[in-house]
């Protein structure tokens, strides 16, 4: 301990404290070889032995497979301090927790409240997923950023303190927010995290917990729990959402939804039926498998205009020395989605934009051997932003932003592969924000970008975001514009 009191962490300095539990204490910290302002979380359990010690390790391990999940809080590093106590360094959020919010403001509004219950239902189902049960859902977990954004942290911290001796894990646990299997010794399953995500909506709700202990009692015996959750004392709740939360916290984990998924499925269902717009689920879709192209002479744009058109399917890129460069592949893409017919002008809703007028425009009647013209520079506004690539083995779960200026374009989705297959390119709706995409190798690495189409030509001008790798992956040269 130094001076203040504070245990150093090596690779970490400017430890100020923001928080404590009954096992942890919370600083701000600085990540002293990026920069990078973290909370850094330091458990102070006290009796775990090596192999406590290397399952967190493991889990934590396991975590990378969330990283980018905007439901989950993202974990930076973790380790273990000189004195042997395992910390873990992940996102700051400046707003604090919901139990610090519910503690100052009392119940939230039921706008917000359902909104929170997608978005953290979502990072259940994906952790679920990906073979991880949080074990330790409740509003001291769920953080609140600067922007008003939830996620779910402390990811692993549950199974560390159950490698502990079992009063010090049922002292660890909140029991109001417990699933009543989990109080009964028993190892916590994905219905558990179901339950306590659910014992967390009734608090926002109702202000206060679903089981509230006397006074002076300590952690409840699971058969003191009731069979289900007292009365909401508020007016304009909505029944059928205090139904949803009575079925999450089912006494017995068959009686409850099925899924996280399927929990969050309804609660989007109730946004509907009380006029609010239904939160964007981050959730496995269907995608079109990638079809690679062979190579051809002539420009397929070219023969598309003068011809049948070909379907609309993903193309490999495979220029010689240009793997990254695909004008004819997404040539003849853009004709498929403009549907032939590509009009006197090939900018796509840029007419109230000034730069409109010096982008490239071509006519069906334009002959197609016309020299091309180069591009100005694109507006950033074009590119989608913020991608994030959730690794879930065979799979991954891409989620990206649009601006207003971009939504109106077609998009494209491009993979590659550190091994040695081409990459691909695989076409997307205007306004998609987040599709999955099948058929990974679980042993290879992948970098993914998205481009936002905004005008036709030779090459087509696509605006592509930042990359998102996966398993150690390097980015590839830019694509370009």
């Amino acid at each position: 301990m130094n001076a203040a009191g504070v245990e150093p962490v090596a690779g970490y300095d400017q430890l100020e404290r923001i928080g404590q539990g009954g096992f942890s204490v919370v600083y701000r910290a600085r990540q002293v070889h990026l920069a990078r302002t973290v909370a850094l979380k330091v458990l102070t359990l006290e009796g775990l032995g090596e192999r406590a010690l290397e399952r967190f390790q493991r889990e934590c391990q396991l975590l990378g497979r969330l990283t980018g999940h905007p439901g989950i809080v993202t974990v930076f590093d973790a380790g273990t301090t000189e004195s042997g106590h395992p910390y873990i360094a992940m996102e700051l959020f400046e707003r604090g927790s919901l139990r610090d919010r519910l503690a100052r403001e009392g119940p939230l509004p039921v706008e917000e409240v359902l909104n929170v219950g997608v978005r953290i239902a979502g990072a259940l189902a994906a952790a679920h997923g990906a073979g991880i049960v949080h074990g330790d859902v409740k509003p001291q977990n769920v953080l609140e950023s600067r922007f008003g954004a939830t996620a779910l942290a402390d990811f692993g911290v549950a199974r560390l303190v159950g490698a502990v001796e079992a009063s010090a894990r049922l002292d660890a646990l909140t029991p109001d927010y417990a699933a009543p299997e989990v109080l009964e010794g028993q190892p916590p399953v994905p219905a558990s995290d179901v339950y306590s995500l659910g014992s967390t909506l009734y608090h926002m709700l109702a202000g206060r917990s679903a089981h509230r202990r006397q006074e002076g009692q300590g952690v409840a015996a699971p058969p003191a729990l009731p069979e289900a959750p007292t009365d909401i004392e508020r007016p304009g709740v909505s029944p059928s959402l205090v139904a949803a939360i009575r079925q999450a916290m089912a006494r017995r984990p068959e009686d409850r939804f099925q899924s996280a998924l399927a929990f969050a499925e309804r609660l989007r269902d109730i946004q509907r039926e009380l006029g609010f717009e239904a939160t964007e689920l981050v959730r496995e879709r269907p995608a079109a498998p990638p079809v690679e192209a062979a190579e051809a002479e002539a420009d397929p744009l070219e023969q598309t205009m003068a011809g049948p058109r070909p379907p609309l399917a993903p193309v490999a890129a495979s220029r010689a020395g240009r793997p990254w460069q695909v004008p004819a592949a997404v040539g003849a893409l853009v004709a498929v989605l403009l549907g032939g017919a590509l009009g006197a002008h090939a900018l796509l809703d840029r007419a109230s934009r000034p730069a409109a007028a010096a982008r490239p425009a071509i006519s069906p009647a334009a002959s197609p051997s016309v020299s091309p013209v180069a591009s100005p520079a694109l507006d950033e506004a074009d590119r989608p932003t913020q991608l994030t690539a959730l690794d879930v083995g065979a799979s991954v779960v891409l989620h990206w932003q649009l601006s207003a200026a971009a939504a109106p374009y077609p998009l494209f989705v491009r993979q590659a592969g550190s091994g040695s297959a081409p990459p691909t390119l695989t076409a997307v709706q205007r306004g998609t924000r987040t599709m999955t995409l099948n058929g990974l190798d679980p042993a290879q690495g992948y970098c993914f970008t998205v481009g936002a189409l905004v005008a036709t030509g030779r090459p087509p001008l696509i605006a592509w975001s930042q990359p998102a790798c996966i398993r150690g992956a390097l980015p590839p040269p830019s694509p370009g514009g």
